[in-house]
């Protein structure tokens, strides 16, 4: 899926209020080069169409909030939900598992967020990252649904291969229990874990630290949750609906209002470090 330049460019002009004229030269071409795109017979190139993203950011038109919005209203109380899929680069080939890793939270599949800011996070800080609007229609389908518990400190614990040094944890019958409820599920919806967790989950699996700390840290961060789609009858249910342009303007406010948000998170966690470093148990305790 391509950018939606040729609406795009109607929408900033309407938004902003500007004749054709002024929204060339805000781009900075000229009115018939506008005109061929507008009409089909040309085509931005990528720095045409980093100025035309750029201008429209820069005159306070947040496209993305508008399509966001646009969406999260059109499907409202349905059985689909909207979802979030950041890319590196362009999905060319569909939605698939192709580039996908197998270790990952619930090794490899085709991962969204629940928010437009999940996926931004995921690939802000590369040159030709976007971010996918996609949507869900869920009806009918096997959901395997994790909270912050100790449960899903295991999943991901053996997805990620963290136990794979452990045959006596990846193999017990609890946690065999576990994994074989989410291979049969279409679909999974679990918490996302950042850098942070994903540490402290690894110390979960060498026995450092306990699933009540785990637990309650990842709480204190807020993180939100992911859909995980592992199976194709999931897959061909999911539809792309819009693929948004992150200019460098909006990937440097979101990087900096990031930092802000993850110190802020990270006071949480250390609270929660020191409050509860001693509730629950250790992952050898859990699968005794």
């Amino acid at each position: 899926m391509d950018y939606d330049y040729i609406n795009d460019l109607k929408v900033i002009k309407d938004v902003a209020g500007l004749s054709w004229n002024e929204l060339a030269e805000g781009i900075g071409i000229h009115r018939a080069t506008l005109f061929r795109w507008l009409d089909g017979t040309a085509v931005p190139s990528p720095a045409n169409l980093d100025s035309i993203y750029s201008y429209a950011f820069i005159q306070n038109c947040r496209l993305n909030e508008m399509q966001v919005r646009l969406y999260n209203d059109m499907y409202a109380g349905s059985d689909t939900v909207v979802l979030f899929h950041g890319a590196k680069t362009e999905v060319a080939s569909g939605i698939s598992f192709a580039n996908s890793r197998k270790k990952n939270d619930f090794g490899q599949g085709f991962y969204c967020g629940e928010t437009f800011v999940q996926a931004e996070k995921c690939v802000a800080q590369f040159p030709d990252g976007s971010v996918y609007i996609l949507a869900f229609d869920r009806n009918g389908l096997n959901c395997q649904s994790f909270s912050v518990s100790a449960e899903w400190i295991l999943a991901v614990s053996y997805y990620r291969g963290y136990l794979d040094p452990y045959p006596e944890y990846r193999n017990h019958p609890k946690m065999q229990a576990i994994i074989e409820k989410t291979e049969a599920a279409d679909y999974i919806c679990a918490p996302v874990a950042d850098n942070t967790m994903y540490e402290m989950i690894h110390d979960f699996a060498e026995e450092f630290t306990t699933d009540g700390l785990c637990c309650r840290c990842l709480a204190a961060s807020d993180p939100g949750y992911q859909y995980i789609f592992r199976k194709g009858s999931a897959l061909e249910r999911l539809t792309m609906l819009h693929r948004c342009y992150l200019t460098e303007e909006e990937k440097t406010e979101f990087i900096r209002n990031g930092l802000t948000n993850q110190t802020y998170a990270a006071g949480n966690v250390r609270a929660a470090r020191r409050e509860y470093m001693r509730e629950g148990q250790t992952i050898g305790q859990i699968l005794s």
